[in-house]
């Protein structure tokens, strides 16, 4: 999970360096039907898998503030 939320780091740093505060990402959906188009962008049919891959990319992208501040609601 380290490498993935390194990932997703360095794609957050970026986008805001280049001004972007509003991106499409993480993809987190479980997909089931491979004709679904954007099923390449997600983390296949484990649901654990998934969501501890949702949690990494989320952790990395939104900051760790936003997940502790979200937790307390």
């Amino acid at each position: 999970m380290e490498l993935i939320e390194r990932e997703a780091r360095t794609a957050a740093t970026e986008a805001s360096i280049d001004g972007i505060n509003w991106v499409f990402s993480p993809m987190v959906d479980i997909c089931r039907d491979a004709r679904w188009g954007r099923i390449a962008e997600g983390s296949g049919e484990d649901p654990y898998l998934g969501s501890e891959i949702a949690k990494a990319l989320v952790r990395a992208t939104r900051g760790k503030i936003m997940i502790t501040r979200w937790r307390t609601r």
